[in-house]
Parts: C-alpha cells; sequence; structure tokens
C-alpha cells in the first residue's frame, strides 16, 4: 500500500520533509495491477455483510477459498469476454440508428427527458480529462493508456451489476473509507475533505437504489417517475463532481480514491445514461442492445450462441416452445435427484410462482412474429422487436434469481451445482440468441 501525506516529519531529527508522489501514469498503472484483488475482494465483502479486509486476508489462507477464487475468476473473465466484444457492437447498432435516423428520438414532448439526458451525457466526457481547458480531472497525455485501461475495467465491472448498480457504490465506498483509513494523511482538513468526498458515494448510493428498484419494477416504468429518478442520481453525482475535483491535484488523496473511485464512478454514470436513454426514447437497436447486453450472463459466449443455434434450427425461431422444452426438461432432471428429493419441488413451486407473475409465453411470441417481418424497406418492425425485447430482458432476471435461490441452499452439493449451470446456460442461451438477432439487423438494414 503507498503512503500518502503533504507534510510529515522525518523520525526525531524534527526536520520537515515532503512526500514526493509518482506521476499518474505510474500510480494508475499500479491499480490496474492491484485492481483483479481488489474487485475479488469487494465480492466476498458483498457476501459476507459485516466483514472487514482484515477478514478477507485472513480468509483467503483457508484451503476454501482456492474453490471461490477460482469460480470468481471464471465468471470475471466470462462477463469480461462478453463485454470486450458488445462494446464495439453497441458503437455500430448507434451508427446504424443515425443512418436510419431513428437514433435518440426522445417520446416525451416536453423536452425535460432530453434535457436530464444531456446532463448525464456531460458529466464524465473525455474533455473533462484530458485537453488545455475544460479538463477537470486534467491528466497527463502519458497517463492516458493506463487510464483507459482502467476505465475498461471499470465498466465490465460495472456491467456485471448492471441490475444493481447501487452494489456497485456500496463495495466502492467500503474500500474508499478503508483507504483512506489506511493512507498515512497528517492534515486534518485533508481528512475531513477526503471524508466529504466518500459520503457522496453513499448519497450515489441511496439514489441507485431507487433507480435500481424502478427498473427491476416494470419493463416500462412511469415516465415522470424515471425522469426524477434520473434527476436525483444526476444530482448526486454533480455533488461527487464537484467534491472529487477539489481533492483531485492534492497529494493527500489516497490513489484509489483519485483514480479508481473516479473511474468506477464514471461507469456507473454512463450505465444509467444508457438505461435512461434506453426507456425514454423512441425504440431503437441500441436501446434494444442495452436492454439485452444488461441481463447477467454466466455461460461463456461461445456455449451459449452454440445452444442458440438449435433455437434456429430444431425450433424454427420458437423461442416459446424451447422455453418450455428445456425448462421442462430441465425440471426432470433436477426432480430425478435420488438423494436430493426436495430440490425438483422446490424448483417447480419457484419457477411456477416466478411464471405466474411474469409469464413468457406472449413475449416470446412477439419477438418471434415481430422478428420475421424485419425487412430493409420498412422500419415498421422495430417497435414490435423492442417491446419484446424490453419484456423478454426483463423478466428472465426473474428466472435467474428464483432459480438461484432455491440452489443457494445447496452450495455444497456439487450434483445440484451442476443442474444449476445447466439452467444459467439455458437462460443464457435465450439472451443471447436475442442478441445474435439484434446483431445481425446491421446486414440486413445495411
Amino acid at each position: 500500500m503507498l503512503s500518502f501525506g503533504l507534510k510529515g516529519y522525518n523520525g526525531n531529527s524534527g526536520t520537515e520533509r515532503r512526500v514526493l508522489m509518482p506521476p499518474p501514469e505510474v500510480d494508475i498503472k499500479t491499480i490496474n495491477v492491484e485492481s483483479p484483488k481488489r474487485e475479488m475482494k469487494e465480492e466476498w465483502l458483498a457476501e459476507n455483510p459485516g466483514r472487514v479486509s482484515a477478514d478477507f486476508e485472513t480468509y483467503r489462507q483457508l484451503p476454501e477459498s482456492k474453490s471461490w477464487e477460482r469460480e470468481i475468476k471464471e465468471w470475471t473473465t466470462v462477463t469480461g469476454n462478453y463485454w470486450s466484444e458488445q462494446l464495439p457492437q453497441v458503437d455500430v447498432l448507434k451508427n446504424l440508428d443515425v443512418k436510419l435516423k431513428v437514433f435518440r428520438k426522445f417520446s416525451d414532448t416536453t423536452g425535460l427527458s432530453s434535457q436530464i439526458y444531456d446532463k448525464l451525457i456531460n458529466l464524465f466526457g473525455d474533455n473533462q480529462f484530458f485537453g488545455a481547458t475544460l479538463a477537470v480531472w486534467k491528466l497527463p497525455d502519458a497517463a492516458r493508456p493506463e487510464w483507459k485501461k482502467l476505465v475498461a475495467k471499470k465498466e465490465a465491472q460495472v456491467q456485471r451489476s448492471a441490475q444493481d448498480l447501487s452494489s456497485v457504490i456500496s463495495r466502492t465506498r467500503v474500500l474508499a473509507n478503508e483507504e483512506m483509513s489506511g493512507a498515512n494523511v497528517n492534515d486534518p482538513e485533508a481528512i475531513k475533505d477526503i471524508k466529504s468526498c466518500i459520503s457522496t458515494l453513499e448519497g450515489i448510493e441511496k439514489a441507485l437504489q431507487q433507480w435500481d428498484k424502478l427498473l427491476s419494477g416494470s419493463a416500462s416504468p412511469d415516465r415522470m417517475a424515471l425522469n426524477d429518478a434520473a434527476v436525483e442520481v444526476h444530482s448526486r453525482l454533480e455533488k461527487f463532481t464537484f467534491e472529487h475535483s477539489l481533492l483531485f491535484g492534492k497529494n493527500t488523496t489516497p490513489s484509489y480514491i483519485k483514480y479508481e473511485v473516479l473511474a468506477t464512478v464514471k461507469a456507473v454514470s454512463e450505465k444509467v445514461t444508457s438505461q435512461f436513454s434506453a426507456r425514454v426514447t423512441e425504440p431503437d437497436m441500441t436501446g434494444m442492445y442495452s436492454r439485452i447486453i444488461d441481463v447477467p450472463r454466466s455461460t461463456p459466449k461461445r456455449a451459449a450462441t452454440q445452444a442458440g443455434k438449435e433455437i434456429s434450427s430444431s425450433y424454427q425461431g420458437d423461442l416459446n416452445t424451447f422455453w418450455d422444452m428445456n425448462m421442462g426438461n430441465l425440471q426432470q432432471t433436477a426432480g430425478r435427484l435420488a438423494k436430493l428429493p426436495n430440490l425438483g419441488l422446490e424448483l417447480k413451486n419457484a419457477i411456477y410462482n416466478t411464471s405466474s407473475q411474469y409469464p413468457m409465453k406472449d413475449s416470446l411470441n412477439a419477438f418471434r412474429d415481430s422478428y420475421k417481418a424485419v425487412g430493409p424497406n420498412t422500419l415498421g418492425w422495430i417497435p414490435g422487436v423492442s417491446s419484446s425485447v424490453a419484456e423478454i430482458t426483463f423478466r428472465i432476471p426473474k428466472y435467474q434469481n428464483a432459480v438461484e435461490q432455491v440452489f443457494a441452499k445447496y452450495a455444497d452439493n456439487a450434483t445440484a451445482q451442476g443442474v444449476r449451470n445447466d439452467y444459467r446456460k439455458f437462460f443464457d442461451t435465450v439472451t443471447q440468441y436475442m442478441q445474435n438477432r439484434v446483431e445481425v439487423l446491421q446486414e440486413t438494414m445495411s
């Protein structure tokens, strides 16, 4: 851990010394090296509320930590691979929307949603970091490569928790407090300023709790409620930008808070902006894609894509039949586990309760039918595909959560976890199939 402080004393000699900080590109490079372990610590602290970093270090010495770390590394690798391939596709679809003249047309006539969007998107633009006049967090050009690496890591991390953004800020706030307590800051005013900045994270976290709740409550949240929630998130983010910019140029600010916290909040802000846009603009392909990639994944993309080919070949694109057949087969598999007689019944009840509240048939059929209408000479199919994507991507996480809650009771049983993985692959296959269908639209419409 690096030591920080603007002024101090050299032992008992009484001579004043000044701590020289490494240049930003060196500082950020160190953070990039340490970031994977820090993310793992965040995951562990999230799974073990009330524990601290010292507890995590103790846990890492235990034999069972090895399997946990391996699972976390596999998961982060899978999701990271998804994001690295999805990111350029977002730009492709944005360009296609512009070409088709359907890009970012706000549904409301008051202009309020457009104003909120503009405020959100301008908070963390590149000109805030590099440039002679507009930079708020001015970085030298030499730091650009390492900063881009850090931002990419934080974007991938945020994407893994796209449906629970408040948890990202919660974990960041916990580590920021620990980094501050572990740093050698001898200036009371500096400590006060750092604490003030960290407190703004709590405000962002609370605003995001309402944002997450709103998005998880409906595929099409009430417009006024969505605007109000976005305004509150923006207000909290704006307060953070003010507090953090005051710390950025000071040697007393721990590197983690100076750079990694900033990159995390930037990534969260950008994710809120894309989620907001997908729900307040007229249907477009960028919005569809944004909703699809926000659905949690745990299966390697190649495996999910390969499994999705069966939907096209054996089921002729009939997602509803594919859904029913696979849900039934998985239920039978779980029910045949002799040593786990309760598992099948628990899954049956969990899925029944979920399907009663969030039925899939109409949405899956709507996607099939609207996609059949896709053609290069009309845009009339876009609303149908968009609305079905919105409903399916809203509902799939409900099934994912229901299944995960059941299997959490059997975490120590390898057979049960194997069935859990089959469920995960099934959900990921449906999501990936839709994603692939949207990705090829660029070829159809070009």
